[in-house]
């Protein structure tokens, strides 16, 4: 409690804006991770439950080195949920282990170079201090189905990014609240979405919401910046990737 005293303390001297969360409720924010592959590259992940499976969600350049090939492992910084509902990442983390069985790391194999990846989350492959921490996840029933997310996404629909945009030198020891990004649908194919929603280093695997009639759907995962225009993989393409993954270890 002292740690995290003293770690608010902190943050609020940075800025009076710097913890202003609008736009999400708490059980989303709280689900959106800052990852880090030690030494290369910091980017965001969302984690999601199905069928009592957690899952982080991310781009796969974040978790690929410089050679192409997949990292050994990632650091996943834990969130605390404050007592007014908003969310601070880190500075503790536990480790997620990429490689210890073949069916822990999948790769939607359709989309030809698609920047995505899912990783799935146990106790089998993240550190020993995973028991002494509490992971929220968010249920994939708020992933749209194909012709819901056709009617979410029009040109007036208001969507948010939250991510961790890169602090390197400023931010990297301490705790730090997630920022959000704000924009609009600018055009779309079956296989993206495209909006004028800027994105920052780190920022890469942000989660992307649309709230509708009270309640809020996730529309895809920022996955490449052109110019200063963000382009995601759309939703219903994650959907497939989960029902892929779970016929995949079915044969396994």
């Amino acid at each position: 409690m002292r740690i995290l005293t003293i770690l608010l303390l902190i943050l609020s001297a940075a800025g009076p804006n710097l913890g202003a969360q609008p736009g999400l409720p708490p059980n989303l924010r709280g689900a959106v991770y800052r990852i880090e592959q030690p030494g290369l590259y910091e980017g965001t992940a969302v984690m999601f439950v199905e069928k009592s499976y957690m899952f982080l969600i991310t781009n796969l350049h974040v978790v690929t080195n410089d050679s192409g090939k997949v990292c050994d492992s990632v650091f996943l910084y834990v969130n605390y949920i404050i007592d007014n509902g908003e969310v601070i990442s880190g500075p503790e983390h536990v480790t997620v282990y990429l490689k210890t069985t073949k069916d822990r790391l999948f790769f939607r194999p359709d989309i030809g170079n698609a920047d995505i990846v899912l990783i799935s989350v146990s106790t089998g492959n993240l550190s020993d201090n995973f028991k002494e921490k509490t992971f929220s996840q968010i249920s994939t029933l708020v992933i749209p189905k194909l012709e819901q997310l056709n009617l979410l996404i029009d040109s007036n629909a208001i969507m948010t990014a939250i991510g961790f945009p890169s602090k390197r030198g400023l931010y990297t020891s301490i705790a730090r609240y997630p920022e959000y990004r704000w924009g609009r649908c600018v055009g779309q194919n079956p296989s993206f979405l495209k909006m004028n929603i800027p994105v920052l280093p780190g920022s890469s695997g942000s989660p992307i919401f649309v709230e509708k009639g009270g309640e809020y759907f996730f529309v895809g995962i920022a996955t490449l910046l052109v110019k200063r225009e963000c382009r995601a993989l759309r939703a219903s393409a994650i959907r497939d990737c989960f029902a892929r993954y779970f016929a995949y270890i079915s044969r396994h």
